[in-house]
């Protein structure tokens, strides 16, 4: 027989003073199990043959979460799905004692992706070692495309160039002594002895010096 995670940590919890939840393991007919209505989690049709091949390969290891309380399946329901799919009478299942909403809770609390673990590059050379057939199988393979993916998107962002900012150019300054000398610098100006992007700054000056 199989223990899942749960399982272990409510056996752990006994000489820790946790929670104790999980009350037994027992068997249950397949058809007896009642999913949650509100169970937020669908899965693909090409991730539920992934899972399938899983579960012929591997069995339950881990075993489906049922609340006797409610007699609502709180995890599992996509394996649930897999044993009726291949007709299963009987399954053992882990029983809780909650109430509704802690149930909902730990129905979130196990699927949450922010308190679980994530792959290292370790993953990859695991996958080197892998046949063909499992890779494609279990859906391995879409692992590895994944890490291709992510990968790429890494030389992406490393071949984007940094350009830094084109100062302001400082006004260039004209000092005239008279109001008509304005006339000049405009013809200046045109006459492209200036800069396009060049700001001129004119002054007038004490014609007495």
């Amino acid at each position: 027989m199989f223990i899942n995670k749960l399982v272990l940590n409510a056996l752990v919890a006994r000489n820790i003073n946790w929670r104790q939840t999980v009350t037994e393991i027992i068997s249950m007919k397949v058809r007896e199990l009642r999913r949650a209505q509100y169970n937020p989690r669908d899965i693909s049709e090409d991730r539920l043959r992934g899972l399938q091949a899983s579960i012929k390969k591997f069995g339950i290891v881990e075993l489906i979460i049922w609340n006797k309380r409610t007699n609502t399946i709180v995890g599992g329901h996509q394996r649930l799905t897999i044993l009726e799919k291949e007709m299963v009478e009987e399954t053992e299942v882990v029983v809780v004692d909650l109430d509704e909403d802690e149930e909902k809770q730990l129905n979130i609390t196990l699927n949450n992706p922010h308190i679980q673990g994530s792959f290292t590059d370790e993953l990859e050379h695991l996958l080197e070692e892998m046949n063909d057939d499992a890779m494609r199988e279990l859906n391995l393979d879409k692992l590895s495309s994944e890490m291709d993916a992510d990968l790429e998107k890494l030389e992406e962002m490393n071949d984007f160039e940094i350009f830094e900012p084109t100062p302001t150019p400082r006004p260039a300054w004209v000092l005239i002594s008279a109001p008509e000398d304005i006339a000049a610098v405009i013809e200046a100006m045109i006459s492209e002895k200036f800069h396009d992007d060049e700001r001129v700054k004119i002054e007038m000056t004490n014609a007495d010096g």
